[in-house]
């Protein structure tokens, strides 16, 4: 990827002829002493493919000699550098705004500054925030990131927020964040960052939000945030390097096909990693992420619906799992779609299918997997005047009674 050096400030940095997302790994640095361990930590980041570090202090900022502190860690940043001092009251740990305002007004003094300097918009009105702007502004190497973060769900002022943050006279980057309540809240994301007037990050939390952060680059996002590893991120729901690694998130443009894995629970599904590594070695334009829909036919409907009709995320199909295999059926026979031969007979599909012209389809792909395991299984081409039992009564179960039976069982 492109070294986001200072001259790369806003929309994305060019690779291979196309766009590509920064990724930025966090790292908390909670005391002097671990700055050497933070480098380190930031080193191997960057072998793992981020692009940008960002320098957690929201505890460092209650050293004596933080200041100090915070000019050594930048000094020896293996990569440049977001400088976050995190507020308790937008998921960090930093309890005296004054203080971790003086921290980054600090900060933009030292010999090595950091690219970004995180300002949470909620303390743009802090009497201690105007040392803040005015170092950014006096360095002229250092671009004002203003954010904010809503760990609940949506705020309702979102679009209000936002519209502070871009007409600030300083901002060089915004950036949102919020709980997603449902797969849809990515779409929302989605629109944020289509109709950005400046550099925008906007990213959702939790365990729907996973869609926003790997396809940010599909619709111009500044940067995604990526942990070092597991228990290492720095909100809910954040990936790893190696999560993004495995969905292809460096391939991922503005073309690029989404499809997915429809369940519930999901987490446990292989099909992610099974799918991706076939696009990888196809070299098809496309990603295939983990969708947690809620068992209720109405999560099923409106989520599937909104993301089938939204206008450009080339949502093109998915797999369908468990408990929706009925649901997908009923979907696309309200929609006028067309039901294979199969998924009619047995009322359960598995394969939801996306045309360029937005025409959709399911099928069933269990029945003649299961029909041919058995033939092959058994070495016969029928099983006529065989009895067959089956132990279930969910979608497979229904597919491997037809399965059967149309074999001659």
């Amino acid at each position: 990827m492109s070294d986001p050096s200072p001259a790369a400030t806003v929309g994305t940095v060019p690779y291979h002829g196309r766009l590509v997302t920064l990724v930025a790994v966090p790292i908390f640095v909670d005391t002097s002493a671990d700055i050497a361990d933070a480098h380190a930590a930031a080193a191997a980041a960057a072998a793992a493919g981020a692009t940008l570090v960002e320098w957690r202090v929201d505890r460092l900022g209650d050293e004596d000699a933080a200041d100090a502190a915070v000019r050594r860690l930048l000094a020896g940043s293996p990569l440049p550098a977001i400088l976050t001092c995190r507020s308790v009251a937008e998921g960090g740990h930093a309890e005296d705004p004054a203080r971790a305002l003086a921290l980054l007004a600090a900060a933009t003094r030292a010999e090595s500054p950091p690219r970004y300097v995180d300002l949470e918009l909620t303390l743009t009105d802090h009497p201690a925030a105007a040392a803040v702007i005015d170092g950014i502004a006096a360095s002229g190497e250092i671009g004002l990131l203003l954010s904010t973060h809503d760990f609940d769900g949506r705020p309702p002022d979102l679009l209000q927020r936002i519209e502070r943050m871009t007409t600030h006279p300083h901002a060089a980057v915004v950036k949102v964040a919020w709980m997603a309540r449902s797969l849809r809240d990515n779409l929302e994301a989605f629109d944020l960052l289509h109709a950005r007037r400046t550099p925008t990050i906007a990213l959702c939390m939790g365990p729907f939000g996973l869609p926003s952060r790997v396809l940010a680059g599909k619709f111009g996002g500044l940067i995604t945030f990526a942990s070092s590893a597991p228990g290492a991120e720095s909100a809910p729901g954040q990936p790893t390097l190696a999560d993004l690694e495995q969905c292809g998130f460096e391939r991922v443009g503005d073309a690029t096909r989404v499809y997915g894995v429809i369940g519930w629970p999901i987490g446990h599904s292989r099909s992610p990693t099974l799918h991706n590594a076939v696009f990888r070695q196809m070299e098809w334009d496309g990603v295939y992420l983990p969708l947690p829909v809620p068992p209720e036919w109405e999560h099923f409907k409106a989520t599937v619906g909104a993301w089938v009709d939204h206008p450009t995320l080339g949502f093109r199909g998915a797999s369908v799992t468990l408990p929706h295999k009925t649901h997908l059926v009923r979907f696309v026979r309200e929609r006028g779609g067309v039901v294979g031969p199969e998924a009619s007979a047995i009322g359960a599909a598995n394969t939801l299918v996306v045309g360029d012209d937005d025409a959709i389809a399911c099928v069933n792909t269990d029945v003649p997997a299961l029909r041919a395991t058995l033939l092959a299984g058994m070495r016969t081409d029928t099983l006529a005047g065989r009895r067959v039992l089956v132990l279930g009564a969910g979608g497979v179960a229904r597919a491997a009674v037809f399965a059967a039976a149309t074999a001659g069982g």
